[in-house]
């Protein structure tokens, strides 16, 4: 979702501790149950509106960074992130085309996200995850269930992600993704599903004057 465009952009890769795979105790059939509910939900979802939590936490550096902002979904690949707090910047990806731009210091980043393939994907982080990534259950103290998105074969921007499901919607509350040196938590508040959004929300035309690099 969110976090394949920030990571591709900023972020590498950090391994974290694994459960077992699923298998066929009473526990995994609860737990597959729920991941099947939560991808057929999802199934059923076209366009997402969210109010974000973001916090970034550094290893070793003890030092944390806060973000507020909107997050706009829209199928089958397209993500807008307006960051509001501390700073004004907003984020598109398209899937094949990723853009930061940064009001304040008149810059826009482009980024070229087609080769990533389904590792730059937003739908892998509302478990539309098809065949391209392997699911743990990751039992967690809190409500909801919680499992780890891991990619299978060769590793892009991020390692692994976690997702935390809104008990009462099955939908995702709480995603956090795992990178080298860092991990970003994603606390998704007020989500609207299915709202209108104009096809020109996510598209970007920088401004005159700024500089694209």
């Amino acid at each position: 979702m969110i976090g394949a465009f920030l990571l591709t952009l900023f972020l590498q890769m950090e391994t974290v501790p694994l459960s077992p795979p699923l298998q066929d105790t009473l526990q995994d059939t609860l737990w597959k149950a729920q991941l099947q509910r939560a991808q057929k939900r999802f199934s059923q979802v076209q366009t997402l509106q969210a109010y974000f939590l973001e916090t970034i936490r550094y290893a070793g550096a003890g030092q944390v960074q806060r973000f507020r902002g909107t997050l706009y979904f829209k199928r089958p690949t397209f993500v807008r992130i307006e960051v509001d707090s501390p700073a004004k910047q907003i984020l598109i990806s398209d899937g094949a085309v990723g853009w930061l731009y940064l009001p304040a210091q008149g810059v826009a980043y482009k980024r070229d996200l087609a080769s990533l393939g389904v590792y730059a994907d937003p739908r892998a982080f509302f478990f539309d995850v098809g065949e391209a990534f392997e699911v743990y259950p990751r039992p967690s103290p809190g409500s909801g269930p919680v499992f780890l998105l891991v990619p299978k074969g060769e590793v892009y921007a991020y390692d692994s992600v976690r997702v935390r499901l809104d008990p009462k919607t099955s939908l995702p509350r709480e995603v956090t993704l795992y990178a080298k040196g860092a991990t970003a938590t994603f606390q998704l508040v007020g989500v609207a599903e299915n709202p209108e959004i104009p096809e020109d929300r996510f598209r970007f035309v920088p401004p005159p004057g700024v500089e694209v690099r």
